[in-house]
């Protein structure tokens, strides 16, 4: 059976280190519609490179789905920038594996284009990555053209990258939470996210979740909603932040 690494690239833990709880969405919506594929979960608050360098030498990825949760700190005082860690990764995917780089995540979505051509990936999902990222493989797998792939970052023949727009969007999703990720976040952030809406039609000057999710509201499963409660309940954990 073919694999895909999902690797969260996030290692900033000020003020706490926080749960990669996008990529655990994609990780439960990809479980159940690819079923000819297994799964590996990499995180970079918990692991080094040289641990990266031993996952992708030991196993044989057919992709690699990088989820980039911010480009710095939002910090005046200290401004860090977090491409050169991205780059890093990327460099070590090319150098030790042979697997189709797709980035996507916050950080991503914010500046598609000009991140895929930095960090030199393969393609690129704005926005929410489940159905997309469902939609590419799946084409890549079978041959077929990926450019009419809502909220794709890809390549043109003329080497130039397109955007794609997005104009439909899932209503009903919901998610799994690793055990050994949750051991680790769960101690130090007392907390972990649910989300029970996407999108805003906002334009406030500081906020980037309208580029991040896209101006169209919509509600998600309140039954799935309601099953990942208690889910989270059943492991003992205490406190919830909702993303409303």
């Amino acid at each position: 059976m073919q694999k895909i690494l999902l690797v969260s690239a996030n290692n900033y833990s000020n003020p706490y280190p926080v749960y990669p709880i996008g990529l655990s969405y994609l990780w439960t919506y990809q479980k159940k519609n690819l079923k000819n594929y297994d799964f590996d979960f990499f995180d970079f608050n918990l692991n080094s490179f040289d641990d990266f360098e031993n996952v992708l030498t030991s196993n044989h990825y057919r992709y690699i789905e990088l989820s980039l949760r911010n480009i710095d700190d939002v910090n005046i005082y200290a401004k860090n920038t977090f491409v050169t860690h991205y780059k890093k990764i990327t460099s070590y995917i090319k150098k030790y594996s042979k697997a189709v780089i797709i980035v996507g995540g916050s950080g991503f979505s914010i500046f598609p284009d000009l991140l895929l051509k930095e960090l030199d990936a393969d393609y690129g999902i704005k926005g929410e990555g489940e159905e997309s990222n469902i939609q590419l493989i799946n084409a890549l797998d079978n041959g077929k053209e990926v450019s009419d792939i809502e909220g794709l970052v890809y390549r043109n023949d003329d080497g130039g990258i397109v955007v794609n727009e997005r104009v439909n969007f899932v209503r009903s999703i919901d998610v799994q939470f690793d055990e050994k990720l949750t051991e680790f976040y769960w101690p130090k952030s007392g907390m972990l996210n649910i989300q029970t809406k996407r999108g805003c039609p906002k334009r406030c000057i500081y906020c980037s979740y309208p580029v991040i999710e896209g101006r169209v509201v919509r509600t998600l499963d309140p039954y799935k909603v309601v099953e990942n409660i208690v889910d989270l309940n059943r492991k003992k954990k205490k406190c919830i932040r909702f993303q409303i």
